[in-house]
């Protein structure tokens, strides 16, 4: 039986960044898909805005993310749509530019995932 509880998916995503620096989450759903069901049609996106992080995700993974981000274990940062582009992947929406401006349509901010310096 495959594990699907959100702290085992936690520690799979830890697991994956001890050797990475910088994970996209086209790396995360290759490392991830063959134990965990991570491929969905859910979208995680920035504050309600319509900037959209990442998509083609289940709620599990969404809620992994977003506990290891409240815990301030992960963190985001920004990079080019080439890091997605040399993984074979990316969103078919336009580029968001700012996380503060406001869109009217869905646009794709594209990130990568880190371990966080942060204490704790």
């Amino acid at each position: 039986m495959a594990p699907d509880s959100t702290t085992e998916l936690k520690r799979a995503i830890l697991s994956c960044l001890q050797p990475h620096k910088r994970v996209s989450f086209v790396h995360f759903e290759r490392v991830l898909t063959p134990e965990f069901d991570v491929i969905g049609d859910r979208g995680m996106t920035y504050r309600q805005a319509k900037i959209i992080i990442w998509a083609g995700m289940t709620n599990l993974w969404i809620q992994a993310l977003c506990e290891l981000l409240t815990e301030q274990r992960i963190v985001f940062q920004t990079t080019s749509k080439l890091t997605y582009y040399q993984e074979g992947r990316a969103l078919d929406l336009p580029l968001a530019h700012s996380w503060e401006e406001t869109y009217r349509s869905f646009h794709w901010m594209p990130v990568t995932c880190s371990l966080s310096l942060a204490p704790g």
